[in-house]
């Protein structure tokens, strides 16, 4: 049995296009169909409700897209919605953080593991607690990185008042025992080279961990065990959607793709999943 509808792949903005570069890898032979919430983005800095409501919209209308499946390419919805959106969806729903916590511990070297996050997923500890419990003894840090999304998808980042509010943000991993670091937003991959140089400045070797390829590889195992896999006769193509324009989209997509992006399909998607979202009992 095979299963040619493309998978669904959502994230608040330009960020989770790390986590589509890492399917198109694992899985070249599938299709994919992507949506940046680029009207709404960033998602860090809202209440729970706001980002299940937001999970609910960007669901709806990929499986309104014909998703066989959906990657919340979003450590933020991942940590505060996951439970709520499987629930809810008739579908295999994959988030980041358990894939991103099972790395962080696969690699680390029994020190401490720190966590570079949004707000709300810093707040939630869903890294914290995942972490513990695959290593009850493991130390973890979380650090909040307010700004850091609007920084990276305006590509002013490796600016220099960007590098300046990347390394204070960072200055709680300079000391101390910490040797393994989780970039907890799939929008940290893209400024990953700036992010490792504040850290080689400590002089300690830290491991960067990326939770995209992993979610990936997880994705292929469990649509390889329900056979749902595309034949590869037609696969391999890539519909880009986002909510709103946005001028740096387009150019920081060709470079996270190593390909020219130069268009993107404006959607809506606000309201889209409201009625699941509300028989499902929460406020949209």
């Amino acid at each position: 049995m095979i299963n040619n509808n493309p998978i669904g792949i959502f994230d608040s903005g330009v960020g989770g296009l790390t986590v589509v570069s890492a399917v198109r890898e694992v899985l070249n032979q599938e299709s994919i169909i992507y949506l940046g919430d680029t009207a709404r983005v960033p998602y860090g800095g809202k209440d729970k409700a706001t980002i299940i409501k937001y999970a609910f919209d960007s669901v709806a209308f990929l499986m309104s897209r014909g998703a066989k499946a959906v990657i919340m390419a979003c450590n933020t919805s991942s940590a505060l919605a996951l439970k709520e959106i499987r629930e809810a969806f008739p579908i295999p729903i994959f988030g980041v953080v358990e894939p991103g916590s099972k790395e962080a511990v696969r690699v680390n070297n029994g020190g401490t593991i720190g966590v570079l996050a949004t707000q709300a997923t810093a707040k939630s500890h869903a890294y914290l607690n995942n972490i513990k419990n695959l290593q009850s003894l493991a130390e973890v840090v979380e650090i909040p990185c307010p700004g850091w999304v609007e920084l990276i998808e305006s590509d002013s980042a490796n600016t220099s008042e960007g590098l300046e509010i990347l390394a204070r943000t960072m200055e709680p991993l300079q000391t101390g025992k910490i040797d393994t670091v989780v970039l907890g937003c799939t929008h940290y991959p893209i400024i990953r080279k700036e992010i490792a140089g504040i850290l080689d400045a400590s002089g300690r070797k830290i491991e960067l961990v990326d939770p995209a390829k992993q979610t990936a590889i997880l994705a292929k195992k469990v649509l390889t065990e329900a056979r749902a896999l595309n034949d590869g006769l037609n696969g391999g193509k890539l519909e880009i959607t986002v909510t709103a324009e946005q001028p740096q989209f387009t150019h920081i997509a060709s470079r996270i793709l190593g390909e020219d992006v130069r268009e993107v399909e404006l959607v809506k998607v606000d309201d889209v999943g409201r009625e699941l979202c509300i028989a499902h009992g929460f406020e949209a």
